[in-house]
């Protein structure tokens, strides 16, 4: 809530201070960062230090391709296709550790990469207005559904009295969730029908996966992105 209350008040301000953009179609093409948390819970007890340090942030890339309609009072409609994929890792190792009643000389979980990706349609209403002569606002709200599959490949190894072992693991998950950005893009026109630009996103989705006694929940944050945008 808080990344994107900043980009709604910086909206509305300009907003009610600001002339109507020129109306008309518009098809604008959107890449550059994302970022996510992800944040591990059990119900059991034993392991809950671990899970708990393993929480850790993805970084990675996303890209927008969005057809716009802007009618001549000012409002924004559109259609499009979004996808984010971030990465990340994470890493927990103790010592002198007691799991099921037995005491390990060590033990080290090893999220070796973690991996989420998200893909979809989307809906999106806003506004668009300028400032000055050259420059094109369109706060929004893009509201749809995308694929989401989270990879996730690692080791847990076990040592006692000079003994050691270790397993791989990889596990994978997919299914249908919402998602919902608020993106403000800022264009600049390079001639009329041509513009080059920039939008802030805050991704304002949280995604949780449980089964019985384990959860991951995925807070979506921030996307900073390029834009290119073609008038017709």
């Amino acid at each position: 809530m808080k990344t994107r209350i900043p980009l709604l008040i910086a909206s509305c301000l300009i907003l009610f201070s600001a002339p109507q953009a020129k109306a008309g179609g518009l098809l604008m093409l959107s890449g550059g960062a994302a970022s996510a948390n992800i944040d591990y819970a059990t119900t059991g007890t034993e392991l809950t230090e671990a899970f708990q340090a393993l929480d850790h942030k993805l970084t990675g890339s996303g890209s927008v391709a969005g057809l716009y309609w802007a009618p001549d009072f000012g409002l924004l409609i559109g259609v499009g296709y979004q996808s984010y994929l971030m990465t990340g890792k994470a890493n927990w190792k103790e010592t002198n550790y007691t799991l099921d009643g037995t005491t390990f000389d060590t033990i080290e979980i090893d999220v070796q990469q973690s991996k989420l990706a998200l893909a979809g349609n989307f809906g999106a209403f806003g506004f668009h207005f300028n400032i000055g002569e050259s420059v094109t606002v369109m706060p929004q709200v893009r509201q749809g559904t995308a694929k989401m599959t989270y990879q996730e490949e690692g080791s847990v190894s076990l040592s006692l009295g000079g003994l050691s072992g270790s397993g791989d693991y990889l596990g994978e998950y997919t299914d249908s969730v919402p998602l919902r950005v608020y993106a403000l893009p800022i264009l600049f026109a390079v001639n009329d029908n041509l513009m080059l630009g920039f939008e802030a996103q805050s991704l304002a989705t949280t995604i949780t996966i449980e089964d019985s006694t384990e959860s991951m929940t995925f807070n979506l944050e921030n996307g900073f992105m390029l834009s290119l945008a073609t008038r017709f």
